[in-house]
């Protein structure tokens, strides 16, 4: 099973598929640096909340030297629970960022490059943390004693929208990067989740099961104006926005099994980028918009893999034979 849907069972109840699993060729093996446990600085712990498990030996100063737009975050469970880890956009250079026995997932880029903000299992309850590049500055946005997962910045960086179950259902909030300001977005009785920015800020795009079954939704970044793009029986979720804000790159099980497509921002032009017996799911846009990186099982285990934007040379970065890799985030320029 895909490493992110063991996450979703936990925290929202829609159907999870199981994947059958077929090898293909592998390609190199990439090399691993590992950095030190990062330091954490809590904003707002209270004595019922307890990072310690998050506490480290050393904070680490250095970090992979690449160019804007160069790197891929993502999750592996190599180490033996979620961590978070970086790569180079061709695979080479991956390196650990996070190092404590909580579940460390959902990473994305703050839109200057410089931070990530990301959901931890600390004491068994996800809450949302940021943290430096190179895994330093850790802090503590959220404390509920409810999931809050999936973050994602806005484009000017001055806040963060996340998943949270404080009423009872998943709602999409946003926040200010200390926590406080802290608004409901979707504030309706269905479940939303996948929260997104336009590039430009102006739309925010989300998934929604209020038509019976998971949509893809998008509204004015002020609440108004709410269209369902897709309005199809299928399951329809974990969308990307292309750089320019034109596209939107989705998972569908419409063929009956999940894979890629990507559409108009208006949900016009419908176009199915990969196909076959295997799962393609968590699709992000290079900075340039030239490639999209996903998530695959069709190499065995679930892989990082590359393509072109129109679907076409499809590359294995990760490569691992008895790891899984998902949620993923591919650094701006």
């Amino acid at each position: 099973m895909f490493g992110w849907c063991k996450r979703l069972l936990i925290i929202i109840s829609i159907p999870i598929i199981l994947l059958a699993c077929t090898p293909s060729s592998p390609t190199v093996e990439p090399t691993i640096t590992l950095l030190p446990t990062p330091v954490i600085k809590v904003i707002s712990a209270t004595d019922q909340i307890s990072t310690s498990s998050l506490a480290p030996s050393q904070e680490s100063k250095t970090s992979p030297v690449t160019k804007p737009g160069e790197q891929i975050a993502f999750i592996t469970d190599r180490d033996g629970n979620d961590e978070i880890y970086l790569m180079k956009s061709d695979g080479t250079n991956q390196t650990r960022l996070t190092n404590n026995p909580a579940s460390d997932d959902f990473p994305a880029w703050s839109s200057d490059g410089n931070k990530i903000v990301f959901a931890s299992s600390v004491n068994n309850n996800y809450e949302i943390f940021i943290m430096n590049t190179d895994g330093t500055g850790l802090y503590q946005v959220t404390e509920n004693p409810t999931n809050d997962w999936a973050p994602t910045w806005s484009p000017d960086g001055s806040r963060i929208a996340f998943v949270s179950y404080r009423d009872g259902n998943a709602e999409i909030y946003s926040a200010k990067q200390d926590g406080t300001d802290l608004i409901n977005m979707t504030n309706n009785s269905a479940n939303d989740w996948a929260p997104a920015w336009s590039p430009d800020g102006t739309l925010f795009a989300f998934v929604s099961d209020r038509s019976g079954n998971p949509d893809i939704y998008v509204m004015k970044a002020d609440g108004t104006g709410l269209t369902n793009l897709i309005n199809n029986p299928a399951e329809d979720s974990f969308l990307s926005w292309s750089p320019d804000g034109k596209l939107i790159a989705f998972v569908s099980t419409r063929d009956g099994i999940s894979h890629i497509f990507v559409m108009n921002n208006n949900g016009s032009n419908l176009t199915q980028l990969t196909s076959g017996p295997m799962e393609d799911r968590a699709p992000v846009w290079s900075p340039d918009g030239k490639y999209i990186a996903f998530a695959s099982n069709r190499a065995g285990k679930t892989d990082i893999f590359k393509m072109k934007a129109d679907g076409t040379d499809p590359v294995n970065l990760t490569n691992t034979t008895e790891a899984s890799e998902w949620a993923l985030a591919w650094s701006p320029k």
